[in-house]
């Protein structure tokens, strides 16, 4: 498995499998066989009040995850921090402002919990703990070693290359919400916009991992940001105008590119690929 992750096209294939293994059959098949009330394609329910069946196939995405990395991929999952508490002070910092935005959005508009607000929270907190599980824990220390050990790229330099591919491929993965019921040209336009803005939410997330080595702040994080936009009304990937699309998108490239080369910088990156145990 060395062989693997030591080679570009490994990872990619790794990366490529668990999307469509993980995240689109195991959700498709689990759900045909045996939970026949539950429509699934990939993460997106298509009709069910059955929040038993939802959860069931949520835990079985994450536990072949889990199993496959535990005795075949083998990359450690830091879930406690390690950095010093001053330090940690100030990324949490970060994390709170973070929060405290997404969560005023959610709670600033008018909403009520029915069966499919509930279903949203349930696939809200599954994608912020797989997605995080595989792309920050996994993929992005993966393609950190590879980039620092296989490509002997400089500490600075790998860590920001592998914070942007990973984004990428996280960013990627999005395509699976083109499958929906009704494929229509607004759909597309949706996820292409997702895909988009995805890409600097990858990378908010990929320095919180870094910068704390705890895999469960970039969880809660991205939770907070699946749940707000599942609430706002009028939300990124449902907007109304070219002009909303275009300020939001210069807001989310600005504020990753603030936070990256705030939090991630060469006088510091050293210590970071010291906290994941990195050699250059």
């Amino acid at each position: 498995m060395q062989k693997f992750k030591n080679s570009f096209w490994g990872i990619t294939a790794f990366w490529v499998l668990s999307v469509i293994f993980i995240i689109v059959l195991i959700p498709a098949i689990v759900g045909k066989l045996f939970l026949s009330n539950l429509g699934m394609i990939g993460l997106t329910p298509l009709h069910s009040n059955n929040f038993q069946s939802f959860i069931i196939i949520d835990l079985i995405m994450l536990i072949v995850l889990m199993l496959f990395n535990h005795f075949f991929w083998k990359e450690k999952i830091f879930w406690l921090s390690n950095v010093p508490l001053g330090k940690q002070l100030v990324v949490d910092g970060l994390i709170v402002i973070i929060l405290v935005g997404l969560l005023y959005n959610i709670f600033a508009v008018k909403f009520t919990f029915n069966n499919g607000a509930y279903m949203n929270l349930i696939s809200d907190i599954e994608a912020g703990v797989l997605e995080e599980y595989l792309f920050r824990g996994i993929l992005l220390i993966t393609l950190l070693k590879y980039f620092i050990n296989v490509r002997k790229l400089v500490s600075y330099k790998g860590i920001l290359a592998a914070l942007l591919v990973s984004s990428l491929m996280f960013a990627v993965m999005h395509l699976v919400n083109l499958v929906r019921p009704l494929l229509d040209s607004e759909n597309v336009i949706k996820v292409a916009v997702q895909i988009f803005l995805t890409v600097f939410v990858g990378i908010i997330l990929g320095v919180i991992y870094l910068r704390t080595r705890s895999i469960i702040l970039p969880m809660i994080v991205h939770f907070c940001f699946d749940f707000s936009s599942d609430f706002i009304q009028n939300s990124l990937t449902y907007v109304g105008g070219n002009t909303d699309l275009f300020i939001h998108a210069i807001c989310y490239i600005v504020i990753s590119l603030l936070i990256l080369f705030t939090f991630i910088r060469p006088s510091n990156s050293k210590q970071i690929l010291s906290n994941f145990k990195v050699t250059n």
